[in-house]
């Protein structure tokens, strides 16, 4: 039962997935924003319920996303 518990409490995949699409539709310099703030270390309310194997990824996924724009905003 504990062990059932403890997976509930675990994001799933899903869960990034979500979080990535919410923080890319705030825009690109938003982005760019939330990506120096993880960098630097802080917590960011997006990334609230996730673990930091799970920020990692938004991270990673985020950077990837962006470096395809040349990391920056053209609008």
């Amino acid at each position: 039962m504990a062990s059932r518990v403890a997976r509930q409490n675990v994001p799933s995949a899903d869960a990034v997935e979500v979080v990535i699409e919410q923080m890319c539709q705030a825009g690109c310099k938003t982005v760019l924003q939330k990506i120096d703030a993880m960098e630097r270390g802080e917590k960011i309310p997006e990334c609230a319920g996730l673990g930091q194997d799970e920020r990692h990824v938004v991270l990673h996924e985020l950077k990837s996303i962006m470096a395809v724009y040349g990391n920056v905003c053209r609008l």
